[in-house]
């Protein structure tokens, strides 16, 4: 014998957001072929959502329990960026550079879930609240040099110290009640810390029929250390990637050209896909991250 068993969800929700970005930067001249460059921007992202819901589950058409909710999420965040560069150029396609970044991003995703009874009332309420942030700090050094007058030279090595911090409980409140921490979804936390070392070089050829040909590689270490609550240790084996690099294009008039390349790129996970907080505040639509991801 074959249930059916359905699950119907309707929904209105009303969302309200705020975005802004700022930035001061600053150029100052050391001399004729030297420069020193710095920055400072703050972006904010603040989104806040109300929303009514009613989940209704079916077996056989008939239907066994109705259930309303109300559910109040906030997501806000706000990242500030600050670099300082310097660049040394010693004769036409000949320079030095050194670039440096502090970024981080301060994250509060909370949700409120209020459960109502058959009279609309609130009969318990779920709250999760969760403040995380990401830290990285990148420090990056590039020298190219002609080699003769149609090759050209480059290379350069990369440091990225990356920390992410996850800090999140989960409080319980009967009807009129004070919230308490829940006893079935209890608190946790992430302290996840990530190093990448990178170097490449590339090389350079324009031919006289206007071709130019830069083939390079690339090679990434990355070293992960993490930990959950409790000083349990999230087993993430360190390892290194090593990535070619091909780059054609022909100058078919003074301001027309024709590109055509391969390349890979590393994608390393986000705060929202390691954090192992589990947001239930649609318990149809459930969503954590994964501390372990590679």
């Amino acid at each position: 014998t074959v249930q059916n068993n359905k699950t119907l969800q309707n929904g209105t929700a009303k969302d309200r957001g705020m975005f802004g970005s700022y930035s001061l930067g600053m150029d100052y001249d050391l001399g004729e072929k030297q420069a020193l460059s710095a920055g400072v921007r703050y972006g904010t992202r603040n989104f806040t959502q109300k929303q009514n819901m009613t989940i209704q589950e079916f077996e056989e058409e008939i239907r066994l329990a109705s259930t309303d909710r109300k559910i109040n999420r906030k997501d806000n965040s706000g990242t500030i960026d600050m670099n300082i560069d310097y660049i040394r150029i010693f004769k036409p396609q000949q320079e030095w550079s050194i670039s440096t970044l502090y970024s981080r991003t301060g994250l509060t995703n909370n949700f409120t879930t209020d459960i109502l009874n058959a009279s609309g009332n609130t009969a318990n309420s779920l709250r999760n609240e969760n403040k995380n942030y990401n830290a990285e700090i990148t420090l990056q050094s590039d020298y190219q040099t002609p080699i003769r007058k149609n090759q050209i030279l480059e290379f350069g090595v990369k440091a990225i110290f990356r920390t992410v911090d996850s800090d999140y409980k989960y409080l319980m409140a009967a009807q009129s009640g004070p919230f308490i921490p829940s006893t079935t979804s209890p608190s946790g936390s992430l302290n996840y810390n990530q190093n990448v070392g990178a170097g490449y070089v590339s090389y350079t050829l324009t031919t006289p029929n206007k071709y130019n040909f830069k083939i390079g590689t690339r090679y990434e270490f990355t070293g992960i250390d993490a930990e959950l609550a409790n000083d349990i240790k999230v087993d993430i084996p360190n390892y290194g990637n090593l990535v070619p690099s091909i780059n054609v294009s022909k100058n078919i008039t003074e301001s027309t050209s024709l590109k055509a390349g391969y390349n890979r790129r590393l994608q390393r996970p986000g705060i929202n896909q390691l954090n192992p907080n589990v947001n239930i505040s649609n318990p149809q639509s459930i969503s954590t991250g994964n501390p372990g991801l590679s």
